[in-house]
């Protein structure tokens, strides 16, 4: 078994926020991505709710978008214009975040594993 490294207060502190250009070729370029925060995902998922609690995926995607897309930025208006147009371009950049952000898990799937395992009463 190898040496385990233990790292600093400060490596993990100063640890940066990935980012991965995605081509995207049906638009005839790339867009730049960026990994959420601690602080944006605990946003994204009290938003992203019906009224009555349950999870709204499509708030939830349309957010996930919003906030991960650093490159362009794009509004909330622009996303509501992209989701007229063909569906490949978006869905892939989506996947992309959720690989960058979830290890490839649906979010969805993400959380109830995370709240599974932290809260297993609360099934």
């Amino acid at each position: 078994m190898g040496k385990v490294k233990l790292l600093t207060r400060e490596q993990v502190l100063g640890a940066r926020v990935q980012e991965k250009v995605i081509e995207v070729p049906q638009w005839g370029g790339s867009v730049r991505i960026r990994e959420l925060t601690k602080q944006k995902e605990l946003l994204l998922r009290s938003v992203a709710r019906t009224a009555d609690g349950q999870r709204d995926e499509a708030e939830f995607e349309k957010q996930l978008f919003l906030q991960s897309v650093v490159e362009p930025q794009f509004t909330a208006e622009d996303y509501e214009m992209l989701k007229q147009q063909a569906a490949a371009p978006l869905n892939l950049i989506v996947t992309e975040i959720i690989k960058l952000n979830f290890g490839g898990l649906e979010p969805a799937k993400a959380f109830e594993e995370r709240e599974r395992q932290f809260f297993p009463g609360n099934q």
